[in-house]
């Protein structure tokens, strides 16, 4: 048992403004949820993206409208989601404070022993580029009996 720490807020910048203007380290894993238009008759929905980039860049590499994004550390993660009047809502977990914000701290959280997902050939089928990767490992954070938060590795 040991303890997770948090911190959450809302913005008024955008997902994509608020990842760059943030100065977080750069993640191991990034993955975008593009906002999706209602779609017609027989049309695909939105579809996640795996990759790896710098977050400088995020706007000329992921140039379409992001609803939401989860961004993985080797010691953290963050979830941002769009909000309607166009800003956004993001949560920050990490496994150990720092000086940036202020952290609530979530005591006696389980961390789990990490399991592998998601092989090679499964990127092309969910319409991904693919990782340097064979696999991606999650680790989960338990608080009693309930799941509480997670984050993937590249492995």
């Amino acid at each position: 048992m040991g303890n997770l720490y948090r911190r959450e807020n809302q913005e008024q910048r955008s997902v994509i403004e608020f990842l760059k203007d943030s100065k977080f380290s750069e993640p191991h894993w990034f993955w975008l949820e593009p906002v999706v238009e209602l779609p017609k008759f027989g049309a695909m929905g939105g579809r996640k993206e795996f990759q790896q980039f710098h977050f400088d860049h995020l706007p000329e590499q992921f140039p379409q409208s992001i609803d939401e994004a989860r961004v993985f550390w080797a010691d953290g993660m963050l979830h941002g989601i769009s909000t309607e009047n166009g800003g956004c809502r993001w949560v920050e977990f990490r496994e150990t404070a720092d000086e940036s914000g202020i952290w609530e701290t979530i005591p006696k959280i389980e961390k789990k022993d990490s399991y592998q997902i998601v092989l090679r050939r499964d990127w092309e089928r969910f319409g991904s580029s693919k990782p340097d990767c064979e696999y991606v490992s999650v680790i989960e954070y338990w608080k009693d009996e309930d799941l509480f938060a997670w984050r993937i590795l590249p492995e």
